[in-house]
């Protein structure tokens, strides 16, 4: 491409929407830990790909950890079932149409489980997990700070330097 000329980025093929405990969700999708259920359904396109939704395998993971992490079993569970990915109606996971799918996700969000979190899929076990647009932002309980060796530390300081607290 020349210096100065415009990139084109193509769409992303599935997108997802949500319903935590009945409620529709517009994005990004904001939750408190008082949240029992959040329903997904992700869709594509009519004909736009030739995969079987009954071969979907869907997940929510933390968003700085990415796709390749399993989902956490602690947190997230499809309709009550601790796995690492929803993938068959076993998991609450009900192919609605040729081409969507909704997965029923049981939440069970620990005090420290708050932030950003993102949906990933694959269209075939061979496949590999992608997130999709959109976040899901869990709160923290007030009080509660970031996670880490240094949640808690509001200054800092060098040894052997002063500093001013």
């Amino acid at each position: 491409a020349k210096y100065g000329s415009p990139i084109t980025i193509a769409g992303g093929m599935y997108s997802w929407s949500a319903q935590v405990d009945g409620i529709a969700m517009v994005m990004p999708v904001s939750i408190t830990h008082t949240a029992s259920a959040m329903t997904v359904t992700v869709t594509r396109p009519a004909f736009a790909t030739y995969s079987n939704p009954g071969d979907w395998e869907v997940k929510i993971v933390e968003q700085h950890l990415g796709c390749r992490s399993h989902m956490d079993a602690r947190a997230w569970s499809c309709h009550g079932l601790a796995h690492q990915t929803c993938t068959s109606a076993a998991d609450g996971f009900d192919v609605a149409t040729p081409d969507s799918v909704t997965v029923e996700f049981t939440l069970r969000l620990r005090l420290d489980s708050g932030g950003h979190y993102v949906v990933c899929m694959r269209d075939s076990p061979q496949g590999v997990f992608a997130a999709l647009p959109g976040t899901v932002e869990v709160a923290r309980p007030q009080g509660m700070g970031a996670r880490g060796p240094f949640r808690g530390q509001r200054f800092t300081a060098m040894a052997g330097h002063a500093a001013a607290i």
